[in-house]
């Protein structure tokens, strides 16, 4: 399979020979103006749009373009959540004795596995993965910086009587902390 192409935009940044001029040349996108979740989307996929397009929004990298990307990739996410949830439902069980009595890999452990190469590969367009963020220059600002450390939106870091006091000592379960509503 090729490599695929360098944006402009990323030319440009590791400062390589003529990237400034091809970044002119290049068809300009208009922002997100707001950022609500398209109606069609349940509540795994609204729960991981209302986490990632504000991010997304703030390194200034969603355009009007991008949001049926971004889009897919909830579904494809919040899917992989549902079938995760779903397997824990039914015990965990890694074959299915199918009508005739042969064995067969779960039905829940394939779909779960397409569901997650398919947030993966869709993330990676969107630079959500660690390396697809680096290979397209993002930049944090403190605002997100602050979010992710503090949970608060705040341009500046809460002092000492500002912090939030820690919950209460529950038990966190992998069903705690991807499903919205708690429960598995």
């Amino acid at each position: 399979m090729p490599r695929p192409r360098t944006p402009n935009k990323q030319k440009a940044l590791e400062g390589r020979h003529g990237a400034e001029e091809a970044l002119k040349h290049e068809p300009k996108v208009e922002r997100v103006d707001r950022l609500e979740p398209p109606i069609r989307l349940d509540r795994y996929a609204k729960a991981v749009w209302e986490r990632a397009a504000p991010i997304l929004d703030e390194v200034g990298y969603l355009t009007k373009i991008d949001l049926g990307l971004l889009a897919q990739y909830c579904v494809a996410f919040g899917l992989w959540l549902k079938t995760y949830k779903e397997w824990i439902r039914e015990g965990r069980p890694a074959l299915y004795k199918n009508p005739n009595g042969t064995m067969h890999e779960h039905p829940l452990i394939k779909v779960w596995r397409d569901a997650q190469k398919d947030a993966v590969s869709l993330g990676n367009q969107l630079g959500i993965s660690p390396t697809a963020r680096s290979k397209l220059g993002f930049e944090f600002s403190e605002t997100i910086k602050n979010q992710r450390k503090y949970g608060t939106g705040d341009e500046k870091a809460p002092t000492e009587k500002e912090k939030p006091k820690p919950p209460p000592a529950v038990e966190e379960t992998p069903e705690s902390r991807f499903f919205p509503s708690g429960n598995a």
